[in-house]
């Protein structure tokens, strides 16, 4: 315990203030003292010397210490994989961990008396254990769960480190996988250093040849007709040199009912996917990336496999497949957007963020046809796209093989067109003498065309023209900006199109959905057979992005396509079932969720759901519904079986039959997720130690580590906490000065010295 000062001056500037006012007191009351007595002349020096203490502001420092344990955690890998019997003399790799640390025994005594040792088992979680023993306790590896957890214990403990002994192999299903190198970083910013200590081979020996797909990665939601990415991890073993062929195989579902599985068939590929890819292994023991992609053409929910081929005198070929479950939605709508010129297309791009829409954007280059490079055939086949979006593109770009396609993708096949305006569009363009002059809702003249560079002035305004909603506008899908009453509004605050072509409807059939403030047509839209075309007049809509209105334009632009591709009215069924993950080891546990929903999409409450699981032999299970915090949700268990398992859902409100019957399937994985390939992965192990800065020790240095330990002196840390109190900045001092003047006022005022 100490006395501190912290002075609101110099201690001289104090000191000679003190000297000044005490020799003023003294002095003014040498005379008053016989009458008054002394009582006033000492309160007014006791408030003087309070008066210096607040200048000096004096506080108490109380330091106390208090002694903690340091601690050292020592994890061992209790995973199916540390049964691998490759070990010396043929024991398993959990046996040479615990002959390690027997070895030891000694050496963590003496720490245990410097430190404290808390030991762990570790799998997909962790468990603590008084001591090791030859056991597994879990179907998977999840590294990254654990080391999570081992942090969560430390706490706010100090730790000299931990000793984290297994073979380094993650093999977790979702939502247990993923990077421990995160988690390692965390033990760095901590100054919690790992030492790695590695146990088993890396693969089977030089002879043996082995391809397995360790991990498939998709996202589990796609729409029809967009391009769905695929990644997968290839380990290669002993295949130096050769190059196989990793591709995507996806069920046929057609003609079958729910809870009867298809068969898996080849996905046919195209100039934007790839379903197949071949791959050059270069090393004897590699993980190679492969990525692949595919495009879905129906709605639904199908089982999809990623598989590389066998090769001749493999080990083990369980593990060349890996297979998921893939719910593909309706609303997935693919647009060929071609465009001589990239100022449209750059703001559109931003359209392909939503998981609903795909434009696939194809640069029209202009000038000598003779040098023009020519557009792909493929951009016209039966069912690529729900939509065609032609730019400033003349008719010339396109052969008359392509424009004859194109008519039928449109007039037959029900896929949407839309041709924006340009001095090279409409009749200026040359489409009044090809076939599609029979779908566009304007009047065209073969005399419009442009000739030599020049086009007639007649056919274009060359003004600015604000776009605003016609009668038949206000109300239609296409041109709501906003809700109905102020719709019309939102039009009015866009920037003006810079110029347009002048559009005269073909016949009384074609709705004018937007003109100018003059009445000139802008916007025309028809209908023609199954497809639905549009006509705009003007080309300079992403002027909108430049002045601030961004959300207006992806609106627009976002409602013209689902109105285009039919999809404007596209919703969810009234009962639903969810399943994540889709795919699951044997036993583990499967989390079901579902609900009911209204026409307008809110849930329904006050819901009785009836939940079933067909497992793959035929054995439907009666599974009870839970509510949990305004969640409906259910758990299986009896996942022993691998293979396919449906899920259906019945729902009823108030004794009535609500929707139709939910339904979705998982996985359970047929391979052994520890023991398929049981490599051990030192890489791993020392990505941990780099990253967390510790160490790699190999099994017969431990005890030089261990000694290094005990040489370094450990010893348990002393906390000190100091605690400071202000003896001046309360409100005690503030009341005694008050009390000292107050009673020196008093005390003259009843000698009538006032």
């Amino acid at each position: 315990m100490q006395i501190l000062f912290s002075p609101i001056q110099s201690w001289l500037s104090i000191a000679l203030l003190a000297t000044v006012l005490t020799a003023e007191i003294v002095w003014s009351y040498r005379r008053k003292t016989s009458r008054a007595g002394r009582g006033p002349f000492v309160m007014r020096l006791l408030s003087a010397l309070l008066l210096f203490m607040l200048m000096l502001r004096p506080s108490l420092e109380l330091t106390q210490t208090e002694s903690t344990e340091a601690v050292l955690l020592i994890a061992a890998d209790a995973s199916p994989s540390m049964q691998t019997r490759d070990a010396a003399g043929a024991s398993s790799r959990r046996r040479a961990l615990l002959d390690l640390l027997e070895a030891n025994a000694p050496r963590l005594k003496k720490l245990a008396g410097k430190v404290e040792i808390v030991r762990f088992d570790y799998a997909d979680r962790i468990e603590p254990v008084e001591e090791f023993t030859d056991r597994a306790f879990a179907e998977q590896t999840s590294i990254v769960h654990s080391l999570e957890e081992l942090l969560h214990e430390i706490g706010d403990r100090r730790s000299v480190g931990l000793f984290f002994l297994g073979d380094g192999a993650q093999r977790a299903f979702a939502p247990l996988n993923g990077d421990p190198r995160n988690v390692a970083l965390q033990f760095g910013e901590r100054k919690i250093p790992i030492y790695t200590v590695p146990f088993g081979a890396t693969g089977f020996s030089e002879s043996a040849l082995d391809l397995a797909i360790e991990e498939l990665l998709i996202d589990p939601l796609a729409f029809e007709g967009t391009t769905v990415p695929v990644t997968v991890r290839l380990r290669a073993i002993g295949a130096s040199g050769k190059t196989v062929r990793v591709r995507v195989l996806m069920e046929d579902r057609r003609g079958l009912p729910q809870g009867v599985a298809g068969e898996l068939r080849d996905i046919p590929g195209d100039s934007s996917s790839q379903p197949v890819r071949e791959v050059t292994i270069q090393g004897a023991n590699q993980v190679i990336p492969v990525d692949l992609s595919f495009v879905p053409r129906a709605s639904g929910e199908f089982k999809l496999r990623v598989e590389v081929e066998t090769l001749d005198r493999e080990v083990k070929t369980t593990n060349n497949a890996r297979d998921t479950i893939l719910t593909v939605r309706k609303g997935g709508i693919r647009v060929a957007l071609l465009y001589p010129i990239p100022a449209e297309q750059k703001f559109l791009r931003r359209l392909n963020r939503s998981e609903q829409i795909q434009l696939d954007f194809q640069m029209v280059l202009l000038g000598d046809p003779q040098n023009r490079a020519p557009l792909s055939d493929e951009l016209f086949e039966p069912g690529r796209y729900d939509a065609y979006i032609l730019g400033e593109v003349p008719a010339e770009a396109f052969s008359r093989k392509q424009l004859t396609a194109l008519w039928e993708r449109v007039n037959r096949d029900g896929a949407g067109l839309m041709m924006l305006g340009g001095v090279r569009s409409f009749g200026p363009g040359g489409y009044a003498a090809t076939p599609l002059d029979e779908l566009l809702p304007v009047r065209m003249e073969e005399s419009e065309t442009m000739r030599e560079g020049r086009v007639d002035p007649s056919l274009r305004h060359l003004r600015e023209m604000r776009i605003q909603p016609t009668n038949r506008g206000r109300t239609h899908y296409l041109m709501q900006l906003g809700n109905e009453r102020d719709s019309g509004d939102a039009w009015k605050r866009l920037p003006p199109l810079r110029e347009a072509n002048r559009l005269v409807p073909k016949n009384v059939a074609v709705e004018v959905l937007a003109e100018a403030e003059d009445g000139t047509p802008l916007l025309l839209a028809h209908e023609v057979g199954r497809a639905r075309v549009l006509a705009f007049a003007g080309n300079s809509t992403w002027q909108w992005c430049t002045h601030g209105f961004t959300d207006e334009y992806l609106r627009f632009w976002q409602q013209v396509i689902l109105w285009l591709s039919r999809k404007e009215l596209d919703g969810d069924q009234a009962v639903w079932v969810r399943v994540q993950p889709r795919t699951f080891g044997r036993g583990q546990r499967v989390p079901l969720e579902f609900g009911a929903r209204d026409e307008q999409g809110a849930a329904l409450t006050d819901v009785t759901f009836q939940v079933e699981v067909v497992a793959p032999e035929g054995v439907t299970t009666q599974v009870p519904a839970q509510s949990l915090g305004g969640l409906d949700a259910a758990e299986f268990t009896a996942t022993e079986v691998p293979g396919d398992y449906w899920v259906r859902v019945n729902a009823e409100k108030a004794g009535q039959a609500i929707g139709q019957t939910a339904w979705t399937r998982f996985l359970v994985s047929a391979g052994d997720l520890e023991l398929d390939n049981p490599a051990a992965d030192p890489a791993l192990m020392e990505d941990l130690a780099r990253l967390s800065g510790g160490s790699v020790i190999l099994p017969d240095r431990l005890d030089e580590t261990l000694d290094q330990l005990l040489a370094r002196g450990l010893k348990n840390l002393d906390l000190r906490e100091v605690r400071r109190i202000s003896l001046w900045d309360n409100s005690w001092v503030l009341l005694a000065f008050v009390a000292l003047l107050t009673g020196e006022w008093f005390w003259r005022k009843r000698r009538g010295l006032i």
